[in-house]
C-alpha cells in the first residue's frame, strides 16, 4: 500500500499542477485550445483518483461508521467550503465591511462557485458511504460485482429523475462525477481492472485514443461532447498512472510531486486566490499570437510557483491549529485530506 500512495500522491501532484495551469490560462491568457486541451479531463481525472482513494481507505459496516465517515467527510470538504466562501471571501483583504445575510449561505449552498468541487465531492461521498456499506455483506460471495454494478444503477436511476424534475444543469454534472468517482471505485477494488489499466497495449492505445479525440471535445458543446469526456478523461488516467508507475523519476522530482499532491486540497483552495493577482495578459497581449505551446510550458511554470505558495501558506496555518481546522478541514498537523 505504501508504494501505491507514493504513486497516487503523484498522480494528485501532477493533477493539481494542471488544474493551477487551466486557472491560469483561463484567468489571465485566454488561450481557448489550451484551455479546452486541459478541461477536457482534468477534474474527471481528479474524481477518479477520489473513488481510488475512498475504497482503499474506507470500511462502513455499520450505521456508526457510517456516521464516523459522513463526519470526516464533511469536516475535510464542507467546513472549507463553507469558511472560504462565508468567511475568506468576504472579509479578507476586502476594502469594505459586509453584514452577513441568510441569502449569503442559500448562494453559497445552491450556486456555483469556485469551490464547488468540494460541495460536489461530499455529495459524492454521501451515495458512496451508503453503497460501500451495503457492499461490504457482500465482500466475499462471487455476486460482489454485481452487487457493485446493481448500487451504481440505483444511483444513475435516482440523478435521471432529479435531472427530470428538479435541476438538469446540476444533477447532469453530478451524475457524470459520479461516473468518474466509480470508475475509480472498480479500479481500486477489482484487481483485474487494474491490471488491464496497467497493460502496455492499454497504456498505447489510450494515448492513441486521447490523441485523436481530444481536439473534438467542446466545452460548450451536446451530449456528444459529454461522452467525449466519458472515453478521454479515462484515457488520461491509464495515462497518468502508468508514466507514474513505470518511470523511474529523479527522487527530487518524484518528491516534489508527492507533496505537491499531499497538498493537493490546501493547493487547490488557496490557488484561487493567488493566481488572480499572478496576471501575465500584458505579455501576451503584446505577442496576440503567441503560440499555445508557449503558453502551456509558461503556464506550467507559473503554476509550479502557485503551488509552492499555497503550499507555504497552508505550512504557515499549520502553526495555527483552529485556523487549519476551519480553513482546510485538518484536525491535526500533517492530517492531509485526500481528494
Amino acid at each position: 500500500m505504501k508504494e501505491r500512495l507514493v504513486y497516487i500522491d503523484q498522480m494528485k501532484g501532477i493533477a493539481i499542477l494542471m488544474v493551477i495551469m487551466l486557472h491560469m490560462i483561463v484567468y489571465n491568457t485566454g488561450c481557448e485550445p489550451a484551455f479546452a486541451f486541459i478541461n477536457s479531463f482534468i477534474m474527471p481525472v481528479f474524481f477518479m483518483l477520489s473513488g481510488y482513494l475512498a475504497y482503499k481507505t474506507t470500511n462502513i459496516d455499520s450505521f456508526k461508521k457510517y456516521g464516523i465517515f459522513f463526519k470526516k467527510k464533511f469536516v475535510a470538504l464542507i467546513l472549507p467550503f463553507l469558511f472560504w466562501n462565508l468567511i475568506a471571501e468576504k472579509y479578507f483583504l476586502q476594502t469594505a465591511w459586509h453584514f452577513p445575510e441568510l441569502n449569503d449561505l442559500n448562494a453559497t449552498l445552491i450556486l456555483w462557485n469556485r469551490l464547488w468541487f468540494l460541495k460536489t465531492l461530499f455529495i459524492i461521498f454521501v451515495f458512496y458511504g451508503l453503497t460501500h456499506w451495503i457492499s461490504q455483506k457482500y465482500a466475499q460471495q462471487k455476486t460482489s460485482f454485481f452487487v457493485d454494478i446493481f448500487s451504481f444503477l440505483v444511483i444513475v436511476a435516482g440523478m435521471s429523475v432529479c435531472i427530470v424534475k428538479i435541476d438538469k444543469v446540476f444533477f447532469s454534472s453530478l451524475l457524470l462525477f459520479i461516473f468518474f468517482f466509480y470508475a475509480g471505485i472498480f479500479i481500486s477494488k477489482y484487481k483485474w481492472i487494474e491490471n488491464l489499466t496497467m497493460n502496455h497495449y492499454v497504456f498505447a492505445g489510450s494515448i492513441v485514443l486521447f490523441l485523436t479525440l481530444v481536439g473534438h471535445w467542446d466545452l460548450e458543446g451536446e451530449n456528444i461532447d459529454k461522452f467525449l469526456k466519458c472515453i478521454i478523461s479515462p484515457m488520461v488516467y491509464v495515462i497518468i498512472l502508468n508514466i507514474c508507475r513505470r518511470i523511474r523519476w529523479n527522487p527530487r522530482v518524484s518528491r516534489q510531486l508527492v507533496l505537491f499532491g499531499k497538498y493537493s486540497l490546501s493547493i487547490y483552495i488557496v490557488h484561487f486566490y493567488v493566481v488572480i493577482f499572478m496576471n501575465y495578459e500584458q505579455m501576451i497581449a503584446m505577442n496576440p499570437n503567441i503560440n499555445t505551446i508557449i503558453v502551456f510550458i509558461l503556464s506550467a511554470v507559473v503554476a509550479t510557483v502557485i503551488g509552492y505558495l499555497c503550499i507555504g501558506f497552508a505550512k504557515i496555518i499549520e502553526c495555527a491549529p483552529v485556523l487549519n481546522f476551519l480553513m482546510f478541514g485538518k484536525k491535526k498537523i500533517g492530517n492531509s485530506a485526500e481528494l
